[in-house]
């Protein structure tokens, strides 16, 4: 394969030749000449290629800062980073470029909040603040939001289903606090008061936030950018089956509560998710698009910050008002399973990484040719092997008598 290969380069470059101009045949080109007899000399190339070499010495380009002072810039350059490094590994109250946070990080929480999910404090806003007050209904969506949310207080909502009432669950919730409170039950405390008293009507809003590894940008201030950062993806419950909602970002808004309470929504638009085929539907290839035309019709615009995955919208280019949703990538959603086991067929990440020993030969893959295919033995039989001493034995490099070598360049093909 490897002799034919080396006849018909040059038939190969010659047939070029009468198609590209001489500029397009530079030294590049001629080494396709040598690539057969080198790999004939030199087997597989992974062994002797120079792309470490090249990585590092760019790596020490990038040192230089004085252009008249280059051997100097490395120099300094290169004990930086090994002080960087040793800092990184002994001193772990300083930070550098190997330990410093992520863009979108939200800082490292060394105290877990013990109060109530809902109150915890998670990421941060962007852009000022604006207040506004919020209309009755809009507290009422989302005040009920934080209730049917809250996992300290599942135990009142069963009792809410139980009981045969009239009243609304953010109604009914309070004068049960209340009445639970009078008793003097060790099960209310002053977050709990807060909660069932609900939020004030004035609250903050922003354009942007940070949470869960993402960077959010309202609808609004999506429309001076370039980037897409509103669109929001919140897992719901649908009977007995998971579904996944999408959504446009509307408004971030910080809502405050008694005693310092502050939790952060999100009030979006919902694209129409339960008709699916009208409203959404998914290809042969796995693709979910949405219809832009159909919203959901909900009375629950709002959802926890801390709820939400960031999507992103792609216009389809075969049917107009669809968009193809795909996903967006965050650490906060990366569940490793602990175990090396398959699941489904696809093998899972987190056990040990596959080491192979066993050193195969190209005779222990004979057997996947046929019978009449010629097999090319890649293993150099004319030299021994060596294992502690090199030797220098008289049949590895035998005089040739020729004439002084001539270069390349003054090589006519």
């Amino acid at each position: 394969m490897l002799e034919r290969l080396e006849l018909q380069i040059p038939i190969t470059l010659c047939k070029l030749e009468k198609i590209f101009p001489p500029a397009f045949f530079d030294v590049m080109v001629h080494l396709a000449v040598h690539l057969a007899t080198e790999a004939k000399l030199g087997g597989p190339v992974q062994y002797r290629w120079m792309y470490p070499i090249e990585r590092f010495l760019r790596k020490l380009k990038c040192y230089v800062r004085n252009k008249s002072r280059p051997e100097g810039s490395m120099a300094e350059g290169y004990i930086v980073e090994e002080s960087l490094i040793f800092f990184w590994r002994y001193l772990h109250d300083i930070e550098t470029k190997f330990n410093q946070l992520k863009r979108n990080s939200e800082g490292v929480h060394e105290d877990l909040y013990k109060g109530l999910s809902v109150f915890a404090h998670n990421g941060f806003p962007l852009n000022q603040d604006k207040s506004r007050s919020l209309t009755e209904q809009e507290r009422k969506q989302a005040h009920i939001y934080m209730l049917k949310n809250c996992e300290e207080i599942q135990s009142f909502l069963c009792e809410y289903e139980q009981d045969n009432h009239n009243m609304d669950l953010d109604e009914w919730f309070h004068h049960r606090i209340m009445q639970l409170h009078k008793e003097r039950d060790a099960r209310v405390n002053e977050e709990l008061l807060s909660l069932a008293y609900g939020p004030l009507y004035g609250i903050q809003t922003f354009k942007g936030y940070v949470i869960n590894g993402f960077r959010f940008h309202t609808k609004e201030l999506e429309t001076k950018r370039l980037k897409q950062n509103s669109g929001v993806l919140v897992k719901g419950v649908m009977g007995d089956k998971m579904i996944d909602y999408y959504g446009v970002l509307n408004e971030i808004v910080e809502l405050q509560y008694l005693v310092g309470k502050r939790t952060v929504l999100f009030k979006c638009d919902w694209w129409d998710v339960d008709n699916i085929g009208r409203g959404i539907k998914i290809d042969k290839h796995g693709f979910t698009s949405v219809n832009t035309t159909r919203k959901l019709a909900t009375d629950e615009p709002f959802v926890l910050a801390s709820q939400v995955e960031q999507v992103f919208y792609v216009e389809d280019g075969l049917t107009p008002n669809w968009l193809i949703v795909l996903k967006g990538h965050s650490e906060s959603f990366m569940h490793l399973p602990k175990s090396n086991n398959e699941n489904n067929g696809e093998v899972l990440i987190g056990g040990e990484a596959f080491q192979q020993d066993t050193q195969y030969t190209s005779e222990d893959f004979t057997s996947l040719f046929e019978e009449d295919e010629v097999v090319t033995n890649w293993d150099k039989d004319d030299i021994e092997a060596c294992h502690d001493n090199i030797t220098i034995t008289s049949n590895v490099i035998e005089p040739i008598d020729s004439d002084p070598e001539t270069d390349d360049e003054d090589l006519v093909l």
